[in-house]
């Protein structure tokens, strides 16, 4: 499908009262399209013949069945039956200047093939207050209704010839602001974003603006934001993981490695599937929680078949380019002290693919810093992630290494490690203060050793 959008916000108006948010409700909206996956076009205080010719752009772009998205912050006129946008360098002192110097709404409606059969989603944020003195009664603030092509929407700020309201504490106008909390909820259709914005809005102003909308929408319902059963029930798990102070347990997590979650979750959630599981084994290994696993069975299934699978799809899928250096290391500090996996530098030769995972604290926040370790071609393959604990899950994908920016990144973890390596036990310390001088005393020294294996 094809996804085209204009945006525009316009806060230094040369001969307008200038603006405080519209540029920042611009941006704001231009970022959610792109993770959309809208082309995106953003226009910040564009003059009057910028906008017109980046409109002329954008209608070039429509065609069957895609969706074409229009967003204005700024200000807005009605003069009669026509609905105008006014440009940064708009200059109206009098109703006759109107037609000439500020866009007119209706040239993103006309000149469109009428057998095009696309979605046109149309988002007016304007006005914030009205610019005129009362020599130009005539004219009223905010765009009112058009008769709309089939398959359009209008959204408003507010309701006819009311103005859109601001709060000098926020980031973004206030129909913006909630506009864009209810765009990233996921499998939410346009009809139903915009009822739930209207909801927020009238609560949040008390009820002195009201959003409104006009539309002539039809068939399926436009979804921004689609996500699969797969990864909605993967974010009950970080829901968990988030809202608990203790470890997940190995059948919580163990379900999402099975082939039908296993190739659907993207990379990062996989990668932390894994992180979890891991955590999770360890833990039953050491007694911290119920064995629910056979340790040699689990340890099998991991390292020849699950991982291996694991780093496939990284090869032919990870496009990740964030660099990870040493300096993470410098930026991090690890908050249990307990090591999972092998902290042990391993040669191409003797590697297998495994992950080191540790507990850190990154700017006064919780996470875990994990590597998945193996080797590709004969060279050293390291793939880093960090996990950090906000109000959602904050994931931080780092590019994988190679070679000897993996060897050199691997040693380091490992230095960084070691304080929290446990002590290896020295088998002969016993034998240094023993004294046998019978048959019995040396079945004595060994008594706890033979009850543990005496059933082997």
């Amino acid at each position: 499908m094809n996804k085209i959008a204009l945006v525009v916000g316009v806060n230094d108006y040369q001969h307008f009262d200038k603006l405080d948010k519209c540029v920042n409700d611009a941006v704001a909206m231009s970022e959610f399209l792109e993770v959309a996956g809208f082309e995106v076009i953003l226009l910040s205080n564009p003059k009057k013949n910028d906008l017109e010719e980046a409109i002329k752009l954008y209608k070039a772009k429509i065609n069957d069945d895609g969706v074409a998205l229009f967003y204005y912050s700024g200000h807005g006129l009605q003069l009669e039956q026509y609905n105008f946008l006014v440009s940064v360098d708009s200059e109206i002192k009098t109703i006759n200047d109107i037609p000439y110097n500020s866009t007119n709404l209706s040239v993103l409606l006309s000149d469109l093939e009428e057998d095009l059969k696309f979605t046109h989603i149309i988002i007016l944020d304007a006005c914030r207050k009205n610019p005129f003195n009362t020599g130009l009664i005539e004219t009223i603030p905010g765009i009112e209704k058009k008769s709309l092509k089939k398959g359009t929407l209008i959204a408003y700020a507010a309701s006819p010839g009311k103005p859109s309201l601001e709060r000098k504490e926020d980031k973004n106008g206030v129909f913006t602001q909630h506009l864009l909390s209810n765009l990233y909820l996921t499998n939410i259709n346009i009809e139903q974003v915009l009822k739930n914005t209207r909801t927020e809005v009238l609560s949040y102003t008390d009820n002195r603006q009201l959003t409104w909308e006009e539309t002539s929408l039809y068939g399926k319902s436009f979804v921004f934001l689609e996500e699969d059963e797969t990864t909605l029930e993967f974010k009950e798990i970080i829901d968990k993981y988030l809202g608990r102070n203790e470890n997940l347990l190995l059948q919580e997590i163990y379900p999402f490695l099975q082939p039908k979650y296993f190739h659907t979750l993207n990379l990062e959630h996989l990668h932390f599937a894994l992180t979890l599981t891991v955590i999770a084994f360890e833990d039953e290994k050491k007694g911290i929680t119920k064995a629910t696993m056979d340790v040699d069975y689990f340890t099998e299934e991991l390292i020849d078949k699950i991982l291996p699978l694991f780093q496939t799809r990284l090869i032919n899928e990870d496009v990740c380019e964030n660099v990870i250096d040493e300096s993470i290391f410098e930026q991090i500090k690890i908050t249990k002290e307990i090591n999972y996996g092998y902290n042990e530098v391993l040669t191409v030769e003797d590697a297998f693919p495994h992950f080191m995972i540790n507990y850190v604290i990154l700017n006064e926040k919780d996470g875990l810093l994990s590597c998945f370790l193996s080797f590709e071609s004969g060279k050293h393959f390291i793939k880093p992630m960090l996990y950090i604990k906000d109000e959602s899950l904050e994931i931080v994908c780092f590019k994988t290494l190679y070679g000897d920016e993996a060897l050199a990144f691997f040693k380091k973890f490992v230095e960084f490690r070691t304080p929290y390596e446990k002590e290896k036990p020295d088998l002969m310390e016993g034998f240094t203060s023993a004294t046998i001088n019978s048959l019995e005393e040396l079945m004595d020294f060994f008594k706890d050793d033979f009850e543990e294996n005496k059933d082997s």
